[in-house]
C-alpha cells in the first residue's frame, strides 16, 4: 500500500503492557522514506520518518472485544507538540547531563522537548510519561524529573570510576 502510493502516512501507536500506562494512547504518524527489495522470505528493510504525533481515545478503539497490541480507531493529531519547549527548570539538568556524558555532547539546536527527548535517548516509557500530560506544567515537571534521574545516574557512573560508588 505504501509503495504503490495508496497510503502516504500511517500511524504506529505506543504500546506498553504496564497497567499504569493505560488510558489515552499515543503514537507517531510515519512516512515511508525508502524500502529495500523484498528478500526470498518477503521481508524488507524500510526507513520511515515520524512526521506528527497523535492520540487515540480508548473509548473509540475499533473492535474493543478483541484488544490488540496495535489498536485502531479515529485519531486526533497533536499539532501543538512542536510548540512544547524545554522548561527553564530542566535546562540546568540538561547542561549538567551534557557535561557528564560524552554521548550527549552535541545538543540539538532547537529547544523543543521532542528533540531533547531524542537527544537524551528517553526510553519509550519516559516519552509516554511526558507526552501523556495534558498541560504544559505537568509535562515540564515530568520532563525535568526524567532528566534529573538521568543526571543522577550519570553522576554515579562517573564517580564509580574512582573505585567507589555513591548511593
Amino acid at each position: 500500500m505504501l509503495e504503490s502510493a495508496e497510503l502516504e502516512e500511517f500511524g504506529i501507536p505506543f504500546f506498553s503492557s504496564d497497567p499504569k500506562q493505560k488510558g489515552m494512547l499515543f503514537g507517531g504518524m510515519m512516512r515511508l522514506i525508502f524500502s529495500t527489495q523484498a528478500n526470498e522470505d518477503g521481508e524488507r528493510d524500510a526507513m520511515i520518518q515520524c512526521v506528527d504525533l497523535f492520540k487515540i481515545d480508548p473509548s473509540t478503539i475499533e473492535d474493543a472485544k478483541h484488544p490488540s497490541n496495535f489498536p485502531s480507531g479515529p485519531i486526533q493529531r497533536l499539532s501543538q507538540w512542536e510548540d512544547w519547549m524545554v522548561p527553564n527548570v530542566a535546562q540546568k539538568e540538561a547542561q549538567l547531563l551534557t557535561k557528564l556524558n560524552t554521548e550527549y555532547c552535541n545538543p540539538p539546536s532547537s529547544n523543543r522537548i521532542i528533540d531533547w527527548m531524542i537527544h537524551f535517548q528517553f526510553a519509550k516509557e519516559d516519552r509516554w510519561s511526558v507526552l501523556h500530560e495534558n498541560d504544559s506544567l505537568s509535562r515540564s515537571k515530568s520532563f525535568a524529573q526524567i532528566l534529573r534521574f538521568k543526571r543522577i545516574i550519570a553522576e554515579q557512573i562517573a564517580s564509580s570510576k574512582g573505585g567507589q560508588f555513591l548511593n
